[in-house]
């Protein structure tokens, strides 16, 4: 009994200090990049609303740092195309994960 209350103060007493030195929200993002843009096209092939298309895409890059001199990103793409139709929307939708990396940087080098 004695050893599970010490294994609950030790617990109590960790988890006061995590809460202490939680990160505010504005130091956690900063350095945190995004750039991107978000596409929309619309295509009227006759003169009939259900061939009408609706086409868009949004490629996004996020750099992040990750310690002193190291990044990681991902560049993620969203894609979706819809066709008009009175009766039901007939589309599809896709998002992918285009790349993945990590960047180191120095003063001398970059790998």
């Amino acid at each position: 009994m004695k050893l599970a209350k010490l294994s609950l103060a030790a617990i109590m007493a960790v988890g006061a200090l995590s809460t202490a030195n939680a990160t505010p929200l504005e130091e956690a993002i900063k350095g945190v990049e995004l750039k991107g843009f978000v596409r929309y096209r619309f295509y009227n092939e006759s003169d009939r609303l259900k061939d009408d298309r609706h086409r868009f895409s949004a490629p996004f890059t996020f750099v992040m740092p990750v310690a002193d001199g190291l990044k990681t990103g991902v560049t993620v793409r969203f894609e979706g195309s819809d066709y008009a139709d009175n009766s039901a929307i007939n589309g599809s939708l896709g998002f992918d994960a285009v790349k993945a990396w990590f960047q180191y940087s120095n003063k001398s080098f970059t790998l």
